[in-house]
């Protein structure tokens, strides 16, 4: 069955028949997207203001590996895939800590 309205809530098929659980899957994608926001915006201004689709296809479909050697995490990525600088900047930005302001 496909749909081919753009209306928001006919697209998103929510298959339970139950309101509190249909309630509960709206607040998950609510927070996947604000997730994807705050994600998109760690990266560049650019990336702040792309599409929803543009980001699931830049940040999501993400072909790399997690290591932990030594507990630290570690990306993996392809060398020639063309959003290495956009992942790794976001991957700096959630991963490795500021410089610290010591107090006077």
């Amino acid at each position: 069955m496909s749909c081919t309205s753009w209306n928001p809530q006919e697209r998103l098929k929510i298959t339970s028949g139950f309101f509190a659980a249909k309630g509960a899957w709206t607040m998950l994608a609510a927070i996947a997207h604000n997730l994807l926001r705050a994600a998109s915006t760690l990266i560049d201004t650019r990336h702040a203001v792309a599409r929803g689709a543009t980001l699931r296809r830049r940040l999501v479909n993400v072909p790399a590996r997690v290591a932990r050697p030594q507990g630290r995490p570690i990306l993996h990525l392809p060398g020639h895939w063309p959003h290495t600088d956009a992942w790794k900047a976001l991957w700096d930005n959630t991963f490795i800590d500021p410089p610290r302001q010591v107090a006077a």
